[in-house]
C-alpha cells in the first residue's frame, strides 16, 4: 500500500534509525478496513482491520498509531497530526515479530483539532511516534471538515485479509461475497461469476469497485503469484460504486484471461476498492487447485443424485458428486427429457439451489463437469419441481447466522427443534446477543466454560468455533473488552459472526420446508439434522 511513497523514503528512515538495530522492520502494512470516529468526549476512536510485519527475520519497534490531517492531498505535506496512540496498551510491548500481525485494531486518544478548513485525512503506522518512521499510511476516500458541521469521522477501503484473522472482530469488512462463486476458462476469456456482492457499512459508500481472479503458488492469496483477470463492476450501475447497505446480485461477467505460467495454483477472488489489491474488501480461496500447461484431461461426466421433488417450497435442490480434476460445474435447465435446455449457473461446488424455479413446474435438470482442459458431455437428465410457496418471517441468511451462533456456543451442530426454537424467538424480536446470552445460561455452555478465567475462556472459544489458537494480540483484545465488563455473551456473538468462521462455515446450508420449519445441512459432510 503506497509502496512508492514509502520506498522513496527509505534513505532517510536508514538515516534517522540507529545503525545495527534489529528490531527495524522496514516493512508492515496496513490491510482490512480501516475508520476513525471523533466522540463526544473530545477524543477519537481509530480502527484498522490489520496491521502485519512483513519482514521474514526482524522484530519491530513500538508501533504506533498516527491520524494526520492535510490540506493537500499528500500525507506528508503540510498538516496537523490530530491523534497517536501506541499499540503497547494492556500492559504489552507494541511490537510485532517477523510474520505476526495486530488484528482488529482499536486505539482511543485526545483530539487536537486543528484549525477550521477542509482536510484531507490520512492513517499511519510507525516506528516509534514519529512519522519519520512510517512504514505505512493510508489514505481516506472523503475529506474532512472542521469548523463548518464536518461529518466527524470516516471509513477506509478494506476487509477481511484472506485467511487468517478473526482475533479482533474490530474491522468488519465494508463489502462482502456470498453464495455461489465460479470461474470458468472458455478460449481467451473467463466467465467469473458472484452470486451476491454487498456493502455491510451503515453511512459509507464504497468507491468503485473490481473483481480480480488471482492465482498464487501457495495457498495465501496474498502471496507470490498472478492476476490473470480483472473487471471493474461499473458495467452494472454506471459507477461500480454500492451505498450503504446496497448489493449487487447475480453477478456473471467475462474478462480477458492471462493465464499463468505452467503449474499448479490456487485460485482466489477478490473484491476491491479500485483496481489494486491494498484496496481488497473482501476474498474467496476456492477448494483444491488448478493445473496449468500440464496435459489436463477433461473431467469424467457428473452424475447428479437427485433433484428435489417439491420438498422446498422456494426452490428447487440440487447436488452431485465431485468429478476429479472438476474446477466448475455448468447447470442446465429444460422443460423436457430431450432438450440440452440452457445453462442457468455455473458453480465450483457440488451442489446448487435453483430458486428462479417457477411453482407448479417440473424441469430437467443436466450437468457438464469442467477444468482449463474443457468440459465434459452432459449427464443424463433428472426431474424436479418446486413445492407449495412458505413464508417465513426469519431470512435464511438469519437462520444461518442461528445455526452458526449455535454451533459456536457447543462446538456441536444444531438439532431442528432446538434451532427451530431459537430461530422462533428471533423472529418475535429476540437479538442474536439475547440468544447467546441464554446459551451462556445454559447448563452445557457452564460445564464446558463456566470454570474459565478470561484468557482461558478467550482461547476456548477460539478453539471451538475457528479451530485454532488465538494469537498472543487477540487473546488480549478480548480480554481486555472482557475486563471493561463487555459479557461473554457477546464475545461469543461477535466471534461467531467473524469474517473467519463465516468462511470456516460457509457450506452451513439452510432450507426452508414445506411446513414452515428450518432444516439445517452442511453441504461438505451431507449432514441434515431431521
Amino acid at each position: 500500500m503506497n509502496k512508492a511513497v514509502v520506498a522513496l523514503r527509505a534513505l532517510f528512515l536508514g538515516l534517522l534509525l540507529v545503525a545495527g538495530n534489529s528490531a527495524v522492520a522496514g516493512s508492515a502494512d496496513i490491510s482490512g478496513s480501516f475508520s476513525y470516529e471523533t466522540l463526544a468526549n473530545g477524543q477519537v476512536k481509530m480502527e484498522i482491520g490489520r496491521i502485519t510485519n512483513n519482514s521474514s527475520n526482524k522484530i519491530t519497534g513500538t508501533l504506533h498509531v498516527t491520524l494526520r490531517f492535510t490540506s493537500g492531498s499528500s500525507p506528508f505535506g503540510s498538516g496537523y497530526n490530530v491523534a497517536r496512540a501506541s499499540l503497547a496498551f494492556n500492559g504489552g510491548t507494541g511490537q510485532l515479530e517477523p510474520n505476526e500481525y495486530f488484528y482488529g485494531v482499536v486505539l482511543y486518544d485526545d483530539f487536537d483539532e486543528p484549525p477550521p478548513g477542509t482536510y484531507y485525512v490520512h492513517m499511519f503506522v510507525s516506528e516509534y511516534p514519529n512519522l519519520d518512521t512510517a512504514l505505512d499510511y493510508v489514505t481516506f476516500s472523503s475529506t474532512a471538515t472542521i469548523g463548518g458541521g464536518g461529518d466527524g469521522g470516516g471509513d477506509g477501503g478494506g476487509g477481511g485479509d484472506g485467511g487468517g484473522g478473526g482475533d479482533g472482530g474490530g474491522g468488519s469488512a465494508e463489502a462482502e461475497m456470498s453464495g455461489n462463486l465460479s470461474w470458468e476458462i472458455e478460449g481467451d476469456s473467463v466467465i467469473v461469476s458472484v452470486d451476491r456482492i454487498q456493502n455491510q457499512t451503515s453511512n459509507v459508500t464504497t468507491g468503485t469497485l473490481y473483481v480480480t481472479l488471482r492465482f498464487t503458488a501457495g495457498s495465501d492469496p496474498y502471496g507470490s503469484g498472478y492476476n490473470s483477470a480483472r473487471k471493474s463492476l461499473a458495467y452494472i450501475n454506471g459507477t461500480g460504486q454500492l451505498k450503504p447497505g446496497a448489493s449487487f446480485t447475480g453477478v456473471s461477467f467475462s474478462a480477458d484471461f492471462d493465464s499463468p505460467p505452467p503449474g499448479t495454483y490456487y485460485s482466489h477472488v477478490f473484491i476491491s476498492q479500485y483496481p489494486d489489491l491494498d484496496t481488497a474488501l473482501d476474498v474467496v480461496t476456492f477448494n483444491g487447485t488448478t493445473d496449468f500447461g500440464g496435459g489436463i484431461a477433461i473431467p469424467g461426466v457428473p452424475v447428479l443424485q437427485g433433484a428435489s421433488n417439491g420438498l422446498y417450497g422456494d426452490r428447487v435442490s440440487l447436488s452431485w458428486g465431485a468429478v476429479p480434476g472438476a474446477t466448475s460445474y455448468r447447470v442446465y435447465r429444460a422443460s423436457s427429457p430431450q432438450s440440452q435446455g440452457s445453462r442457468i449457473a455455473t458453480v465450483s461446488g457440488t451442489a446448487y439451489d435453483d430458486y428462479s424455479a417457477a411453482q407448479g413446474t417440473s424441469y430437467f435438470y443436466r450437468l457438464q463437469a469442467c477444468n482449463s482442459a474443457g468440459c465434459s458431455d452432459l449427464s443424463a437428465a433428472d426431474e424436479g419441481w418446486r413445492g407449495s410457496s412458505v413464508d417465513s418471517a426469519v431470512s435464511r441468511e438469519e437462520a444461518t447466522a442461528i445455526a452458526r451462533l449455535y454451533a459456536a456456543a457447543f462446538d456441536r451442530f444444531p438439532k431442528r427443534d432446538g434451532l427451530n426454537f431459537w430461530i422462533d424467538n428471533y423472529a418475535r424480536g429476540q437479538g442474536m446477543v439475547y440468544i447467546a446470552s441464554r446459551f451462556v445460561e445454559s447448563n452445557e455452555f457452564r460445564s464446558r466454560y463456566g470454570s474459565l478465567d478470561s484468557r482461558g475462556f478467550v482461547r476456548q472459544l477460539f478453539i471451538n468455533i475457528l479451530g485454532r489458537e488465538p494469537a498472543s494480540s487477540g487473546i488480549q483484545f478480548w480480554v481486555q473488552h472482557l475486563d471493561r465488563g463487555v459479557s461473554r455473551a457477546k464475545v461469543l456473538a461477535e466471534l461467531s459472526a467473524s469474517a473467519e468462521n463465516r468462511r470456516k462455515t460457509a457450506d452451513y446450508d439452510l432450507q426452508l420446508r414445506s411446513d414452515g420449519s428450518w432444516l439445517f445441512c452442511t453441504s461438505l459432510t451431507g449432514y441434515c439434522a431431521y
